[in-house]
């Protein structure tokens, strides 16, 4: 027997079986959902079958460390109740259900590497299992199957023996026991069998895969439980999984073989012979396979488990064309390394769904329907990314990553089409080994600009933003001894954005900024040992931030409340329960923020204090957020885990405790994660930065949302004279039931499409009610071409940092006395990408023409002269900007300009 895998290679026999059609079961929240049940230990094969006459499916699964067989009992929607294991023999490998002694209920047989033996384990009806009965196999016996091998309407047994190179037939006698083996040989090392008339003669026959002489053994079966002596059919490399069916549809048996790199479909003959492999590839060392119609369209599909590689473990969907072709394979992630799978509907809603098994737990992934199991989608970044960051930072209303990658001392940027997907990155230069990123405006001109924290070369990196998703080169501030996390706040109320940057040497620095892109030097301020992370906010309500820093070697997180002015209280340290990032909110529905800091939850008491962490359920978090993911105002937890390439979701029970966990898969190794709407569709979405598979995954959240958030929306000036051209409009919004501190100012917009100006942002108790609101500034410019004289309402419309959307409106009077005659258009409008400008003046006297974005900034001066007669005049506009290049799509601004009045309109540009 070769030991070069240590028996680590999977083969799976299932037995597929279809539940009636129920309508019970919530669907998953995100794409890429599953849930995971624990089991026993160590690798085995799983199989499916009503195991307790409820019309459910459950599961039994082979634990080869533990040397039992561990029994998952179904519920309704497609969840499993705890396990419950029995003995067998020795290291078993593969389960098999059938009922080996006619009484109608369905038993096991369990194949044991180690004893040599398959274990029988008689059903009860009810979901237990009598004591296991043994009976002898050959060497190393790998996986059992059950079968009417020679015609008496018994069942009988045919096991892999993987080291003695042959299949133990045992005949049943019908009554549980079984005959003596009788072995046939087959080529070396065989792993995966499966039964099937293949020749068409009525008799069933063999089929099994050799690992190491890369071939099928097909054995003939004589109808008396006995086998002609094998015919070999070649394969692809390391064959480990075999299924028999009918993948054509001409009603002959085919072979289709699991082996490294993919799968092999070998299309039968009908006389047992078969044709030459075609292959399709899948993720990577996939193991197992199995058959289903997953997108009802009465094909035959193929589902595939892949353990590792690059972009982590996953599934591989394959759907069948009818003629025993595929389609291009469509992954989906799933636990940690999945090595067998099985197929069924088990939810009840009519649709196959996968059950993974791990090495210590089963991931169910609930089918759509249509082939999909919940897709999430990848992007690369650069090398090794450490951390992520969302926000709008080209200015199109359309939230943007950002990633800090350690490898090559870089950051990503990855522009946002607003439907989820995004942009192929682009990589500026930062200091050496790059470990966490935040965006804001550091230099007052109302564009993002990058920090970027450098843990080798102690410095933050800034790089200004240019406004359009561009920036320019980094300038370096000494940040101190080993710095790792950052965040970017006004700290002193001064209007200018400020950092606090956590160091190695037990300290976080605060660098107040001057509002032009420079600091004052560092202030430093203790902390526990090492700390790792930290939060700004107001966590003892009197309006003044404060910090919270996660400490990573004495397990802390130490509180240093703000004194208003940029600098801070010495340092309360209170019990974390964990390392890794912190994220503040509301947990418990108190109006107090807590602390969520890896496996633990702390609950504030609202005076800057908080009570003793507790367990949340989910262990290995390298990264936490907190919002509202499903829509019943209650907080939830999203939190990525490294070690098994997933995102836990956890939802709140509005007391500060959580529901059982649903886990979606990732790339490898997700170590920072953020929370945002990246497809506008007004509900929170899951990003995550995968260190080793250099990508971002997107998890688009596809469950419904019961309610937006209500502000109160006073708008100044309330009566707008469209000849007086005042530059701003200014709005205090005033939340319902939310911080103020929670908004995401680069999200709000006013009458659809006109964003804030974030530098005049500042918090103010504007009407003198307790409440702090928010006040911003919106342009004129932008905003005056969507006004008509008369009563307009205008909306005000944004989102949270946890992903929540609000909205509130007010009304304002617009006037607009008699001018000199000037009128403008544009036609058409939208334009793709040309459109006339109609010019029409009553006086002669100068006319300039000029192109703005949303935000008021000059693209392109169109015309400029001094003098004009009265008349029309008529202006292409060609979709450039003014050095020449290509204006993307989206909303602009035109403005004329006459000595007398200006008229301004609206242009839509659509590519």
């Amino acid at each position: 027997m070769s030991h070069r895998s240590g028996l680590l290679f999977v083969v799976c026999a299932s037995i597929l079986v279809l539940s009636p059609v129920r309508s019970w079961g919530e669907p998953p929240l995100f794409t890429s959902a599953f849930r995971s049940f624990d089991k026993g230990r160590g690798l085995g094969t799983g199989a499916i079958g009503d195991l307790n006459g409820d019309g459910r499916l459950d599961l039994a699964v082979a634990n080869q460390l533990d040397h039992t067989v561990s029994v998952l009992l179904g519920h309704e929607d497609g969840t499993f109740q705890g396990k419950v294991d029995y003995e067998t023999g020795s290291a078993p490998f593969s389960v098999a259900i059938g009922d080996l002694n006619g009484d109608v209920k369905p038993d096991l047989a369990v194949a044991n590497v180690s004893s040599a033996s398959v274990s029988v384990l008689l059903g009860n009806g009810d979901g237990t299992f009598a004591p296991r009965v043994d009976f002898g196999a050959g060497s190393a016996p790998i996986v059992v199957v059950t079968s009417d091998l020679n015609g008496d309407r018994k069942l009988d047994l045919a096991v892999t023996n993987h080291a003695s190179n042959t299949v133990s037939v045992l005949l049943g006698h019908g009554d549980g026991t079984f005959a003596p083996g009788v072995d046939f040989g087959t080529a070396s090392e065989p792993l995966s069998i499966a039964v099937g008339d293949l020749n068409g003669d009525g008799k069933q026959d063999l089929a099994v895969t050799n690992e190491n002489s890369n071939s099928v053994s097909v054995l003939l079966g004589n109808g008396d439980g006995s086998f002609a002596a094998k015919v070999d059919c070649e394969t692809q490399g390391l064959p480990s999984s075999l299924v028999l069916s009918d993948m054509n549809g001409d009603g002959k048996s085919d072979l289709v073989v699991a082996g490294y790199g993919g799968v092999s479909i070998h299309l039968g003959n009908g006389d047992g012979t078969f044709g030459a492999s075609v292959e399709y590839t899948t993720g990577s060392w996939p193991r197992s396979v199995a058959v289903g119609d997953v997108n009802g369209d009465g094909t035959p599909d193929l589902a595939v488990p892949n353990p590792g590689g690059s972009a982590g473990s996953t599934v591989s969907i394959l759907l069948g064309n009818g003629d025993g072709t595929f389609e291009a394979r469509v992954d989906h992630g799933t636990g940690t390394g999945p090595f067998s799978i099985a197929v069924g509907d088990l939810d009840g809603d009519g649709t196959l769904d996968l059950a993974l098994v791990t090495g210590a737990a089963v991931s169910v992934h609930l089918g759509n329907g249509d082939g999909s199991f919940g897709m999430r989608t990848e992007h690369e970044t650069g090398i090794a990314p450490l951390d992520v960051a969302m926000k709008d930072v080209s200015g199109d209303g359309k939230p943007d990553l950002v990633t800090a990658n350690r490898a090559l001392n870089t950051v990503s940027v990855l522009l946002g089409h607003g439907d989820g997907t995004f942009d192929a990155k682009v990589d500026y230069g930062t200091g050496s080994f790059p470990k966490s990123v935040a965006i804001g405006d550091v230099n007052g001109d109302g564009r993002p600009d990058l920090a970027v924290v450098n843990g080798i070369s102690h410095t933050v990196s800034v790089l200004l933003g240019h406004g359009d998703g561009t920036f320019g080169a980094r300038v370096d501030y000494g940040a101190g001894s080993f710095p790792w996390g950052i965040a970017m706040e006004d700290l002193n109320g001064d209007g200018s954005q400020d950092f606090a940057v956590t160091q190695g040497s037990s300290i976080v620095s605060v660098f107040l900024g001057h509002g032009d892109g420079t600091f004052d030097a560092k202030v430093d301020y203790g902390t526990g040992l090492v700390p790792h992370s930290v939060a700004v906010k107001d966590v003892n309500g009197d309006g003044k931030l404060d910090l919270a820093v996660v400490n990573v070697n004495d397990l802390t997180v130490s509180i240093l409340l703000g004194i208003g002015d940029g600098t801070f209280r010495p340092k309360v340290d209170y019990e974390s329960g964990g390392a890794g990032p912190v994220a503040v909110g509301d947990v418990n529905g108190d109006g107090k923020p807590d602390l969520a800091v890896g496996e633990s939850v702390l609950l504030g008491n609202g005076d800057g204090t908080f009570g003793a962490p507790a367990r949340h359920g989910v262990r290995g978090s390298s990264s936490v957020a907190i919002g509202d993911l499903d829509g019943d105002g209650k907080a939830d937890l999203a939190s990525a885990n490294r070690g098994s390439n997933t995102v836990s979701v956890l939802l709140g029970n509005g007391n500060g405790t959580f529901g059982t966990g649903s886990y979606y898969g990732t790339g490898s190794e997700p170590i920072a994660l953020a929370m945002g709407d990246v497809n506008g569709d007004g509900k929170p979405d899951i990003v995550t930065a995968n260190n080793t598979s250099h990508t971002v995954s997107i998890l688009v959240n596809i469950g419904s949302r019961s309610q937006t958030l209500r502000a109160v929306v006073d708008l100044d000036p309330n009566v707008i004279n469209m000849r007086g051209h005042a530059p701003w409009l200014t709005a205090a919004i005033e939340p319902v039931g939310f911080d103020a501190a929670t908004i995401d100012i680069s999200t709000l917009r006013l009458a659809g499409s006109v964003p804030t100006v974030s530098k005049f942002a500042y918090m103010e108790d504007h009407d003198m009610d307790g409440i702090p609101a928010i006040l911003v500034k919106f342009a004129r410019a932008a905003l005056d071409p969507l006004l008509r004289p008369g009563e307009n309402e205008l909306t005000v419309t944004g989102s949270l940092v946890t992903g929540e959307t609000f909205r509130g409106s007010d009304r304002v009077r617009v006037i607009d006395p008699p001018g000199t005659g000037l009128s403008s258009f544009v036609a058409p409008n939208p334009l793709n990408p040309e459109a006339t400008l109609t010019i029409r003046t009553a006086v002669r006297g100068p006319v300039k023409v000029t192109i703005h974005d949303v935000q008021g900034r000059l693209v392109r001066t169109l015309y400029d002269v001094p003098s004009l007669p009265a008349g029309s005049l008529q202006l292409r506009i060609d979709g450039l900007g003014e050095r020449g290049y290509s204006l993307t799509s989206g909303v602009y601004f035109y403005r004329v300009q006459t000595a007398e009045e200006v008229s301004t309109g609206r242009i839509v540009i659509m590519k």
